[in-house]
């Protein structure tokens, strides 16, 4: 616990990348996160996100056999240019004819044999042409492509020893009813093209409402400012809302004003209220309350915690079943991760080392990762001991449920150090902490030799 959530998930950025890995999830509507290791940049592995756009997926019978990692190029001057892609086939290996092409490129030349089901990558190199894509050959790839291939020296890598592919990909949300027969994830703002055409249109309205309805003053030509010879001045010419009017005020018709001033109906409410519609509508579809976004003009009066759990159930409802998905590919990502982490220090030996990580001494038969999410409103310390305190004295939960509930934030081991106290004081523990220092047992001990 301490090596993945002290050292593993600071060093490799984890925690900063999850954020974006969580928007790219929610436009795009799929995400794949990769391995990889490379000493010159870091002791630790690499971790890297893309979004829907920068890989593909392929499955059999369900289950997702390679994840294809996709980067363009283009290189050369103009007139001249060519585009390449590099292609990262995260894979295992399939059966004994892969085996046997697999075995020749062991990352690191590890001499731990190769199994079917060990994790590999394989590395392609594609010239684009139009509509078309031609390989490049392996002994080319620095040569025609050296910014995509740089630091490249394997055509393909395996990992023996290591199980199961050291990549993973999410779906948003499934279906996807845009894309029926498609094996990709839904984006939160599927069948929401219209609305967000509207969106864009009243936005610009808005802007030109700004900048063009305003009132204009209509004024004769013999209003206008003059110097001493009678020349008219010349305008300020960002004074837009000023109608000048060439006829002469001694020539006006009737009772005709000199300086008239029309006033234009301002559409700013209307064009606000249909905006709001809009946006509720794109929330409808995505699951989501308006209130949560913090757009002012959907705000209510009432702020307290069970207003805005009702407020925001929809969110709330979302956020659950999102988490439904997130929970377990997290504890995937990270079981993988200290897995990776093992048998990199394992391949390298003493040559490797990793600040904050003295041995990695894992049972992998016996070792699970459990992610948890706290709760979307918080409820105050106050309401904690409330809650958790009357439920301990009507005999409903435990010393030490009642002490995780309240002190959420402790380390486990502070929470129980206050369960240790509490079971003392009550007298329901036989131990006492004061007693149980090292100290005394190291006296003990001592007596025990001596008797011997």
């Amino acid at each position: 616990h301490d090596l993945l959530v002290d050292v593993l998930l600071s060093e490799t950025h984890f925690n900063d990348l999850l954020p974006t890995m969580a928007e790219d999830e929610s436009w795009s509507g799929h995400i794949a996160t990769k391995f990889s290791f490379d000493k010159a940049i870091s002791p630790y592995p690499i971790i890297e996100s893309a979004d829907a756009r920068l890989f593909s997926i392929k499955k059999e019978r369900g289950h997702t056999t390679e994840i294809i990692f996709h980067e363009w190029k283009t290189v050369g001057q103009i007139g001249s240019r060519k585009t390449f892609r590099r292609d990262e086939i995260y894979s295992t290996v399939r059966n004994e004819k892969e085996l046997e092409y697999y075995r020749q490129w062991a990352f690191m030349k590890d001499k731990r044999p190769l199994t079917v089901g060990d994790a590999v990558i394989r590395l392609e190199l594609y010239e684009i042409k139009e509509s078309k894509e031609e390989p490049v050959k392996f002994v080319n790839w620095q040569n025609v492509c050296p910014e995509l291939m740089a630091g490249i020296e394997q055509e393909s890598y395996s990992f023996p020893g290591l199980q199961g592919m050291i990549a993973f990909e999410k779906p948003n949300r499934m279906p996807n009813n845009d894309f029926p027969d498609s094996g990709y994830g839904a984006s939160d703002y599927s069948r929401c093209t219209v609305a967000f055409d509207k969106l864009d249109e009243l936005y610009s309205e808005n802007a030109r409402e700004v900048r063009d309805n305003k009132s204009y003053t209509k004024i004769t030509k013999s209003m206008l400012p003059k110097d001493r010879d009678g020349n008219v001045l010349t305008r300020n010419p960002f004074q837009t809302n000023l109608l000048v009017d060439d006829t002469d005020i001694d020539q006006a018709q009737g009772n005709t004003p000199g300086l008239e001033t029309s006033k234009i109906e301002d559409k700013t409410e209307s064009i606000t209220g249909k905006w709001k519609l809009e946006v509720s509508q794109i929330c409808a579809n995505a699951g989501i309350s308006p209130t949560s976004l913090g757009i002012p003009g959907f705000e209510a009066i009432n702020s307290d915690d069970k207003s805005q759990q009702e407020r925001e159930k929809a969110t709330i409802g979302t956020r659950k079943k999102k988490l439904e998905l997130w929970t377990p590919y997290l504890n995937r990502v990270l079981l993988k991760l200290l897995e990776f982490n093992t048998w990199l220090r394992e391949c390298y030996g003493a040559s490797l080392v990793q600040p904050g990580i003295d041995a990695m001494d894992i049972d992998f038969t016996n070792c699970n990762v459990k992610v948890s999410f706290q709760d979307y409103v918080q409820a105050s310390e106050q309401e904690r001991i409330n809650t958790w305190g009357g439920a301990k004295q009507l005999g409903v939960c435990d010393t030490e449920t009642a002490v995780k509930k309240i002190f959420h934030k402790l380390s486990n081991d502070e929470q129980m150090d206050i369960v240790t106290k509490i079971k003392f004081e009550l007298g329901v523990s036989s131990d006492n902490p004061n007693a149980l220092s090292m100290e005394n047992l190291l006296k003990d001990k001592d007596k025990e030799n001596e008797k011997k």
